[in-house]
C-alpha cells in the first residue's frame, strides 16, 4: 500500500467498502470478511493512537483506583453501624422465641 493509494490497494486486493475513521486510519472489508479491518501498513497512525490512548488509560486507571479506595473506606467505616443494627434485630427475634 506504500506506493498505491488506499482505493487502488483495495481494488488490487479485493477489499470492499473502504472508509477513513476519525483518527485517520483506513478500514475496509477483506475478501470474505465480515468485520471491518484496518488496512495493512499503517503503523505510524497506530503508534500515535496508542500513545494518546495510553495516557488516557493511565488517567482513567488512576481515577478508578482513587474511587475504589474511597468507596472501600466508606464501606469499612459504615459497616459496623449496619452490623450492629442487624445483630440487635437478630437478638430481639431470638429472645422472642
Amino acid at each position: 500500500m506504500k506506493n498505491d493509494g488506499p482505493q487502488q490497494w483495495c481494488k488490487k486486493n479485493n477489499w470492499t467498502e473502504l472508509r477513513k475513521l476519525e483518527n485517520g486510519i483506513w478500514v475496509a472489508f477483506p475478501p470474505g470478511g465480515l468485520i471491518e479491518t484496518p488496512l495493512p501498513d499503517q503503523p505510524e497512525k497506530y503508534e500515535v493512537q496508542f500513545k494518546t490512548n495510553r495516557f488516557q488509560d493511565i488517567v482513567n486507571g488512576a481515577i478508578l483506583i482513587v474511587a475504589a479506595v474511597g468507596l472501600g473506606a466508606i464501606a469499612l467505616i459504615m459497616s459496623p453501624y449496619f452490623l450492629l443494627s442487624m445483630m440487635s434485630r437478630y437478638n430481639k427475634q431470638k429472645s422472642m422465641t
